[in-house]
């Protein structure tokens, strides 16, 4: 376990996040979540007021993206422990979150990209941030919440399925007792306020909505000039491997892809061997980035990686977990010395 997560955070360069990656704007404006004010014990409140447009999200950001601003979200959360340790002195070490399910609608639970998105986040919060939890407060919850929490349940832990607290219309004089007034803003039934009044907080806290239509990315997959790129063909229960051969370190492995209808996984390995590409199995492969599920059909999929080490490289598209439907692919892999990585 411990070194899985060593690994992923070297994956994804988790201890520089919060210097060198940059959320993207559609996700800092329209993804609710923000940190203010402590508990009466010095523990950080993290407000969630769920006002997400899943469908919009899905449309405007990649996965990829998603789950690295959760990333930066909960380094955020964990510099604000040690913040709030040395003001109190003491160790503080887990999050009390407040969240406000108003605005949880049938659509979110139908919605299946959005709803295996939230999977994930919860997934990888469970897998690499532990027992971060000191209570889970779920206020104004629907007569749809069962459903809901349903589907999510089977990814907690014990541990977190314990800290959740259910509120009734009393939600307000709970909080209350955990929490200072002042520590609360006016919104959630407390007394604090922003800038010029705020009763929202809103320089701390994003309350999301509705996402604009000009920051959706169909547009960028429409306007993709697929005579620049390969097209392949990948079989149901099957996949499709190129290897690509790096001879400097830190060179860079930069992919951009898209499928016509239906997702893929995409990852890049190093070769165990000198097997030719067309007689490898997943087992001659050693994982060097975490393979995700993308949604290429509603978004472009780009990103690049780092090769700490020369070698042969071998990038696969995966969907082998398809038994019904094959995937039309097209997509342009580049390998790039450290010199043009930089300028490139």
């Amino acid at each position: 376990m411990l070194r899985n997560d060593v690994v992923w955070r070297k994956q994804l360069s988790v201890d520089k996040i919060l210097q060198d990656y940059r959320v993207a704007e559609v996700i800092e404006k329209y993804c609710p979540n923000g940190l203010f004010g402590e508990d009466k014990q010095g523990f950080p409140i993290l407000y969630y007021y769920f006002d997400l447009d899943l469908k919009g999200l899905v449309r405007s950001a990649s996965k990829a993206d998603v789950l690295k601003s959760m990333v930066h979200t909960m380094e955020r959360v964990y510099r604000c422990f040690q913040e709030q340790s040395k003001k109190h002195d003491k160790v503080i070490d887990a999050l009390n979150v407040v969240f406000d399910l108003e605005n949880l609608a049938l659509k979110h639970i139908t919605y299946k990209p959005g709803v295996e998105l939230c999977v994930e986040l919860v997934q990888m919060i469970e897998d690499h941030y532990p027992e971060t939890l000191r209570t889970l407060n779920i206020v104004n919850a629907p007569k749809i919440f069962p459903i809901a929490y349903a589907i999510i349940k089977p990814f907690l832990t014990d541990h977190t399925k314990n800290k959740i607290r259910m509120y009734g219309n009393d939600w307000q004089q709970k909080l209350i007792q955990d929490i200072d007034m002042d520590q609360i803003p006016v919104f959630f039934g407390g007394q604090a306020r922003g800038p010029d009044g705020d009763p929202k907080c809103s320089h701390a806290i994003c309350y999301g909505g509705e996402i604009p239509q000009h920051y959706y990315l169909q547009c960028s997959k429409q306007a993709i000039d697929k005579t620049k790129m390969d097209m392949a063909v990948v079989n149901k229960r099957g996949n499709h491997m190129m290897e690509y051969f790096v001879q400097q370190p830190a060179s860079l492995i930069r992919w951009e892809f898209i499928t016509e209808e239906n997702d893929i996984i995409f990852g890049v390995y190093m070769k165990k061997d000198g097997t030719p590409v067309e007689k490898l199995k997943m087992c001659d492969l050693i994982n060097v980035l975490i393979p995700q599920r993308c949604n290429s059909h509603l978004v472009p999929e780009i990103g690049s990686f780092i090769a700490e080490q020369p070698g042969n490289y071998v990038v696969v598209f995966d969907n082998s977990y398809s038994w019904t439907k094959s995937k039309t692919l097209w997509y342009k892999v580049d390998v790039l010395l450290p010199s043009e990585g930089l300028t490139g």
